[in-house]
């Protein structure tokens, strides 16, 4: 057993591949979390918590109250001082300024000196910043210092809730309360000793670096076990004389050392980062000093809270594996496994933010993988559920259920490892090759095209993903449209009566329609020359809310006729439904990047990893047709199957603004448009619509041609998706998770028409380029290594 358990450990510790990948996620980790806490522009200074903690470590706690006090006092006067200087540059009426002056004469005479001064700004560089600051750093304090109140008000609701007769030993909530304060009972008398929790919070914060870890499992469990099953070691190991049961239990023992040691290891670069940017303080006080953990039940440290955070981490990335090991056992494939897991944190996320905590079903919101990875919550709030209509603390049912989730998988594990029977995907005949047909010679589209059709949309599951990916999209084209404001459809009977190009007759319409305005013209104008009052023109003017309305849209039609006269060739079209169509304000294109991101990794993430590992390709190289003709046709299949998901990802946006706004005037020049400006008169707006499929056709073709090269490059399943979601996937999620500028080096310019028309029009055109120079150079190199 020993000698088995260092076998499995050296196996994944000298893998080479594993500990590249470890290494860059780790890295990704490292990068999100520098972004996180000091590249965000909203953040204050980091060394502005350092230098404050180093101010009040030697306060006692009723000196820290009179100093944060005494700071905030002057920066909230200092404010009001710049703010009436702002005022007075800006020409405020003087007599507002001398009942300000008047209102500050103290303040003035207090503070002047030091605002002149210049010297009051002691951690950050603005004023406001400043006492933002100071004001996050007063909350803090007087949260932690009402400490004793918040045991009080816990004993008192007790004892008085125990004192009515009718809940006296019996009900919920008198119960709940009841244990609360016997909980809370031991902390009475605890020390707080406040100081800033930033620190510790920001390295307990794993909300950006969950998808890493999530990651970092799936590598390692990959690597224990996918791997040994699709090349068919499994079978080989399972046929000696300790290959079942032993080695069952020793791969979980390698598992179980490598993932600890691996969640210790992101613990700790979390632990020494945050300390070293904004500094922990006295681990040695109370953990209930911080005011975020002010209801933590636990009679521990910082230093105490930050271990077991670090063991509940552990466990939660433990249980979290394997469940990935097990899936990963009992499914054949390779995807079933882990979109297993997947689906169960989707359905445990669900659970965990739609059920109610104080619901009959309460237990449910926090007795899966969800309540198991939200350590912070777990160990910092005290909490109870129901279990039968007795409280019980969310702690105790979370630990419950973690070791009775663990228990069962490895007994699930351990015993289809008894089982065997562990025969490589690539050898079992799966439905999906039980239902394919034979090639008929001289029968249609046969040969090289047909194999490799087959290969790509039945053998790589194109076909499958294809339709859930139209199972995701298409249910958009059926939702009602939105409703047109009042002020929309005036806009839009206005423009498409007057569709084309600019005339005089439309200038003498146009001149006509404006004589509908007249009563509001009249109205302003009594207004302005006080012949009515405030109340009085306000009053009427509600009367006339639908001609307001329609006045706007007639400003609109004005303001788009001088725009067109300034534009040789262009014309009047009526231009919402472009705006929506082309996401002109940048709402939906990401999205779609990120759907088309996800599609293309798990359609072409694996294309050519079984051509490596089978060898075919040696075989197909030794052809007389070759490499260059196999990998030739390949490509062309590839182009044609990515015709489906690009007009898959318009066709919702299509039919939801066709539905909605229309698209009138496609054959009018695409110059008309303000945001086509740059685009010559003979262009019609057709061409356009066409211009932005053709885009979202070469995204999906472009990321498929270099997403085929990474597959075989890498020659595994695990590393060849891995690689597509680093380049099409990761981009996405950084830009929507806050880092905005990271969606520039995805596919999502590709996908964005507004910016090859726009002042980014030479970033796009560069971008187009590099892509198909990816595109050409993962073919050509193909070409090459294809069977070598």
């Amino acid at each position: 057993m020993t000698r088995l358990f260092a076998y499995e450990l050296a196996k994944l510790l000298k893998n080479r591949r594993l500990r590249r990948l470890l290494g860059v996620l780790l890295v990704l980790d490292l990068l999100l979390l520098c972004w996180q806490n000091l590249l965000r522009p909203s953040a204050l200074p980091a060394g502005a918590y350092r230098r404050i903690g180093d101010e009040l470590a030697p306060l006692s706690m009723q000196q820290k109250g009179l100093f944060l006090d005494e700071k905030y006092t002057e920066l909230t006067a200092l404010q009001n001082i710049y703010l009436l200087f702002r005022d007075e540059a800006l020409g405020t009426p003087a007599a507002v300024l001398r009942a300000r002056r008047g209102q500050l004469a103290e303040t003035l005479g207090r503070y002047l000196e030091v605002y002149e001064s210049g010297e009051y700004l002691a951690y950050t560089s603005s004023l406001s910043k400043e006492l933002r600051f100071i004001s996050e750093i007063r909350d803090e304090y007087q949260t932690a210092a009402s400490y004793p109140d918040f045991l009080e008000e816990i004993a008192r609701q007790a004892n008085a809730l125990s004192g009515i007769s009718i809940f006296q030993n019996s009900g919920y909530s008198a119960e709940s309360l009841q244990k609360t304060a016997k909980a809370f009972a031991p902390l009475i008398g605890v020390s707080i000793d406040y100081l800033p929790q930033k620190g510790v919070l920001a390295a307990t914060d794993l909300s950006l670096s969950s998808v890493v870890l999530l990651l970092c499992v799936f590598c390692l469990s990959g690597a224990s076990l996918s791997e040994e099953k699709e090349n068919g070691l499994l079978s080989l190991i399972c046929s000696t004389r300790a290959g079942r049961g032993k080695t069952a239990l020793a791969k979980l023992a390698a598992f179980f050392v490598c993932q600890t040691a691996l969640t210790v290891l992101f613990c700790l670069i979390h632990f020494f980062f945050c300390a070293a940017l904004y500094g922990f303080g006295d681990l040695g006080r109370s953990v209930q000093s911080l005011p975020a953990l002010l209801a933590c039940p636990l009679p521990v440290s910082v230093f105490g809270y930050l271990l077991l955070f670090v063991t509940f981490q552990c466990a939660a990335a433990f249980v979290l594996g394997l469940c990935a090991l097990t899936a990963s056992l009992f499914f054949r494939g390779f995807y079933s496994g882990y979109l297993t897991v997947l689906a169960a944190l989707g359905v445990s996320f669900a659970l965990y933010g739609g059920v109610s905590a104080t619901g009959r079903w309460g237990l449910f919101k926090y007795a899966n993988l969800a309540g198991i990875l939200d350590t912070v919550p777990l160990l910092g709030n005290y909490l109870h559920v129901s279990l039968f209509n007795r409280p019980v603390t969310r702690l105790a049912s979370v630990s419950v259920f973690a070791v009775m989730l663990s228990l069962a998988l490895i007994f699930l594990f351990w015993f289809r490892f008894q089982k065997g029977g562990f025969a490589p995907p690539a050898r079992r005949k799966s439905l999906r090759q039980r239902l394919s047909f034979p090639a008929r010679p001289g029968r249609g589209f046969g040969g090289l095209y047909r194999h490799e059709s087959y290969k790509l949309l039945v053998q790589n599951g194109f076909a499958v993903l294809l339709l859930l990916f139209a199972a995701l999209q298409l249910p958009a084209c059926f939702s009602a449209p939105s409703a047109l404001l009042p002020e929309e459809q005036y806009y839009r009977g206005y423009m498409l009566q007057w569709q084309g190009p600019y005339t005089h007759d439309t200038y003498t319409q146009m001149l006509e329609a404006n004589e509908a305005f007249a009563p509001l013209r009249q109205l302003r104008a009594q207004y302005f020359s006080h012949r009515i009052t405030q109340e009085d023109y306000t009053s009427i003017l509600q009367n006339y809310y639908f001609l307001q309305q329609k006045q706007a849209a007639f400003q609109r039609v004005q303001a788009q006729a001088v725009s067109v006269m300034q534009r040789p060739g262009a014309q009047l079209v009526y231009e919402t439904g472009y705006r929506s169509l082309f996401d002109f304000y940048d709402k939906k294109d990401l999205s779609d990047a990120l759907a088309l991101g996800l599609f293309c990794t798990a359609a072409f993430g694996a294309a050519l990893c079984l051509d490596k590992r089978t060898g075919m390709d040696l075989l197909i190289g030794a052809t007389a047709l070759g490499r260059e003709k196999t990998v030739r046709c390949k490509f062309r299949v590839l182009a044609a199957a990515s015709l489906a998901p690009a007009l898959l990802s318009c066709l919702p946006r299509l039919v939801q603004t066709g539905e909605a706004y229309g698209l009138p005037g496609l054959l009018c020049p695409a110059c008309s448009l303000p945001f086509f400006r740059g685009v010559p008169a003979v262009v019609p707006l057709w061409c356009m619509v066409l211009f932005w499929f053709f885009l979202r056709w070469a995204a999906v073709f472009g990321m498929g041609c270099i997403g085929m090269y990474l597959s075989y490059r890498t020659g595994r399943t695990v590393l060849g998706l891995c690689a597509s979601a680093a380049c099409w996937i990761l981009p996405v999620l950084l830009s929507q998770a806050g880092l905005s500028w990271a969606k520039w080096f995805s596919v999502y310019p590709l996908l964005h028409l507004p910016i090859f028309t726009g002042g980014s029009f030479v970033y796009a055109c560069l971008l187009a380029v590099f892509f198909a120079g990816g595109a050409y150079l993962s073919y050509s190199a193909l070409c090459t290594r294809y069977g070598r």
